[in-house]
């Protein structure tokens, strides 16, 4: 029960809490805002804004990447029980680690902007391509994507991270980011049923 009603909602679960978190970094006394370590905090609501638009307002996402994955079904290989696994553990809880340990190894959470960002391009190219909207594309081209390079040059302008560091942690992020479609795909070969 716990379970079906997480897999149904938990994207609108992020949203609420995206509200609250954005509220607690810009209106929580003593704030470090617009710091590094602030900026590290502001990429786990966006994501949580960006999942949002994917899952439930307008939503669709689901349906979206299985038509381009070529599924003959809208609801294989990713579906909401994997959407949750995909994106709570990924988003909510390494980006929020991320952002705790961030000064003291930023390669982390330059690794999952570059994720993020990633994400974002793909919606953008994917949106060209089809030359019609899909759902994320208003999330990755006014938050995704500006704030998370805006975020990577600070961390390089304030000597954060070496420009060496900058490029190892895009292609980590790109690559983790790959893996997904990858999965995606491997699944629709064995075309395995979901385990419940």
């Amino acid at each position: 029960m716990v379970r079906e009603y997480l897999y149904e909602h938990w994207a609108r679960i992020g949203f609420v809490s995206a509200i609250f978190i954005i509220a607690l970094l810009f209106f929580y006394p003593g704030s470090p805002l617009f710091s590094v370590a602030w900026l590290f905090w502001l990429q786990v609501p966006i994501y949580m804004v960006h999942q949002f638009e994917e899952y439930v307002f307008p939503g669709g996402f689901e349906e979206k990447l299985n038509r381009v994955l070529g599924s003959p079904t809208l609801d294989f290989p990713l579906n909401a029980e994997r959407a949750f696994w995909i994106n709570v553990p990924l988003v909510w809880f390494a980006m929020t680690v991320a952002a705790i340990i961030g000064l003291r190894a930023p390669i982390v959470p330059a690794t999952l902007i570059a994720l993020s960002i990633a994400n974002g391009v793909l919606h953008v190219g994917l949106a060209i391509k089809q030359r019609h909207y899909n759902p994320g594309l208003i999330a990755s081209i006014f938050l995704n994507i500006p704030l998370g390079i805006f975020t990577l040059y600070r961390l390089v302008n304030e000597g954060k991270l070496t420009s060496l560091l900058l490029i190892v942690a895009i292609v980590l992020g790109v690559a983790i980011h790959g893996l997904l479609p990858i999965y995606l795909n491997q699944l629709m070969k064995k075309d395995l049923p979901l385990e419940t």
